[in-house]
C-alpha cells in the first residue's frame, strides 16, 4: 500500500499545478462530441477484439510469439489512435 501512495504523491508533486485538476482523468477533445467518442471507442474495440480472435483462431496454426505480437500491436495502434483523437489539447 505504501508504494502506491508514494507513487501517487510523487506524480502529484511532479505534475505542474495547472494540470493537477485533470490528473488521472480521461477527457474528450473539445472538437469531439460524446457520440463521436462512443463511436471511436466502438470502432477501436472492434479492431482489438477482431485482432485477438483472429490471432487465437485454432484453424490458423500460429506458433511462437506471433499471437502476442499481433495482439500487442493492435492494442498499441488502437491506443495511439484513440489518444491522438480524444485527448484534451491545450489552447
Amino acid at each position: 500500500m505504501f508504494p502506491g501512495i508514494a507513487g501517487a504523491g510523487l506524480l502529484y508533486g511532479l505534475t505542474p499545478e495547472l494540470d493537477r485538476g485533470s490528473l488521472g482523468t480521461i477527457k474528450l477533445n473539445d472538437r469531439v462530441t460524446v457520440a463521436q467518442g462512443v463511436g471511436i471507442e466502438l470502432i477501436l474495440t472492434f479492431v482489438l477484439v477482431w485482432a485477438a480472435f483472429s490471432s487465437i483462431d485454432p484453424a490458423r496454426h500460429h506458433t511462437g510469439f506471433g499471437v502476442p505480437l499481433a495482439i500487442g500491436l493492435a492494442y498499441t495502434v488502437c491506443h495511439l489512435v484513440g489518444v491522438s483523437i480524444t485527448r484534451k489539447l491545450k489552447a
